[in-house]
């Protein structure tokens, strides 16, 4: 395999590995909010996945 196929084949890697993260971290985003509806949760656990949430959503948007 020639250096240009050997970087190019590394590239395709890396962004199927950054479009799986992404999805990953959309579906762990969706996951807590979902979590986070459910009505026998105390409050302190609503807050903490609220927190989780907000952090996921910040990493997401590239603010961490």
């Amino acid at each position: 395999m020639s250096k240009e196929n050997e970087t190019l084949d590394k590239v395709q890697n890396g962004n199927d590995f950054i479009a799986d993260v992404s999805g990953s971290l959309h579906s762990l985003l969706e996951d807590l909010k979902g979590f986070q509806a459910m009505g026998f949760l105390n409050a302190d656990v609503k807050i903490g996945l609220g927190i989780a949430i907000e952090q996921v959503e910040r990493y997401i948007r590239g603010d961490l």
